[in-house]
């Protein structure tokens, strides 16, 4: 059994802009590296939002040069791309997202986020990866499983786990394992790659649920439209995401703090943190203070905010501006305003008016003024149009 076919993690990148660093990437191969398992993490910066087909030929060149025969995807993108990966050798095609997407034409095994996460203390996550490993090495042909009424296989998925705290877990994980960032590639325009290093960020991953999916969406705005099977029945329409987790305040700010000494104590170099909890202006202040304590060198610390609540915790915001006192930044780098329509938000069930999202904007132009810790990158979410 030959257990060191390497298998890549392949991710797709708009640009430098992107300051979500998967930190769960991280972790897996970590994980994978105490298992026995090689891997080695390949990012595409897409070139004016599209994926060009010269880079498509050398993340191919690459995949063959390095031996590898399983990548890791996170989302299934197109059934264009993962031929494209299977040309450049890789015979197994793994995606670790979106529950829509376990039944994605070539797509061998599906591993929504949730189960992932919580399995990577059982090792389950790297006994999946073994199995893909050693069906690609034979060369058995497609994976085991369910087949179609025409026989074509159908991709194979994790059965689903009750009560997975899914960030909380990984997040546990990242504080216990040094999360793995040698054997990182990247591939794209030299300017890309410039901008890339320029705006290198890590993460701080501990809640990738949403505290509003447990607003109930509202039966009259929705009346006639048709929504997808995988959508909830509360929270944005359209949204996949997972309920905000019930992790208490104490935890979360420990959960930060530990990756933010990890991040930089493996990579110095980086000063940009995105801090992934939608509840993270919840508890801002308190996060200051502990922050402060710590004695970390400066970072800038991203965050993303609703207008609703950003008006509803503009006071702790600058209560926590006034703890750091410049020795740290946060930076405000996206505003969901989504639109200014009325109508709109209330088919999207966002939960908030136009004139919140006008309140929101002009007090984060007055923060910025009057705060030096508080930094605005403006990057809006911004929804123009509907299915419909």
């Amino acid at each position: 059994m030959n257990t060191t076919t390497p298998i890549a993690f392949v991710h797709l990148r708009r640009g430098g802009r992107q300051y979500r660093a998967d930190a769960m990437s991280a972790v897996y191969r970590r994980a994978l590296a105490e298992a026995g398992l090689s891997s080695v993490r390949i990012e595409v910066l897409l070139s004016d939002h599209h994926l060009a087909e010269r880079h498509v030929a050398e993340l191919q060149q690459r995949l063959r040069a390095l031996g590898v025969r399983v990548a890791v995807l996170e989302h299934a993108v197109s059934e264009t791309f993962l031929r494209a990966l299977r040309a450049g050798g890789a015979r197994r095609i793994v995606v670790v997202g979106r529950p829509s997407e376990r039944a994605r034409p070539g797509v061998d095994l599906s591993l929504p986020r949730a189960e992932t996460a919580a399995s990577i203390s059982s090792e389950g996550f790297c006994q999946e990866l073994r199995a893909m490993v050693d069906e690609a090495q034979e060369d058995k042909g497609p994976a085991p499983g369910l087949s179609d009424e025409t026989g074509t296989p159908l991709p194979r998925t994790s059965p689903a786990k009750e009560g997975v705290e899914t960030a909380f877990v990984v997040a546990r994980e990242l504080r216990a394992r040094r999360p793995l960032w040698e054997g990182e590639e990247r591939i794209g325009d030299p300017e890309a790659l410039v901008d890339a290093a320029r705006w290198a960020s890590g993460s701080a991953l501990v809640d990738l649920g949403c505290p509003y999916r447990r607003r109930r969406r509202d039966p009259v705005a929705l009346r006639g439209f048709a929504l997808p099977a995988t959508c909830a029945r509360s929270g944005c329409s359209f949204c996949e995401r997972p309920r905000a987790e019930a992790i208490p305040v104490p935890a979360r700010i420990d959960l930060a703090l530990g990756q933010l000494g990890c991040l930089a104590e493996a990579r110095p170099e980086i000063t940009r943190v995105q801090i992934i909890d939608e509840s993270f202006l919840g508890y801002v202040d308190r996060f200051a203070t502990a922050l402060v304590a710590e004695g970390l060198a400066k970072r800038d610390l991203l965050f993303t905010a609703r207008p609703d609540m950003l008006l509803r915790q503009r006071g702790r915001l600058e209560r926590a501006l006034a703890i750091l006192g410049g020795a740290h930044r946060l930076v405000l780098f996206c505003l969901g305003v989504e639109n200014f329509s009325a109508r709109e938000l209330a088919l999207f069930n966002k939960g908030f008016s136009p004139q919140q999202a006008l309140k929101a904007l002009a007090a984060v132009e007055e923060l910025d003024r009057a705060h030096p810790s508080f930094a605005l990158e403006p990057s809006f979410g911004f929804i123009l149009m509907n299915p419909w």
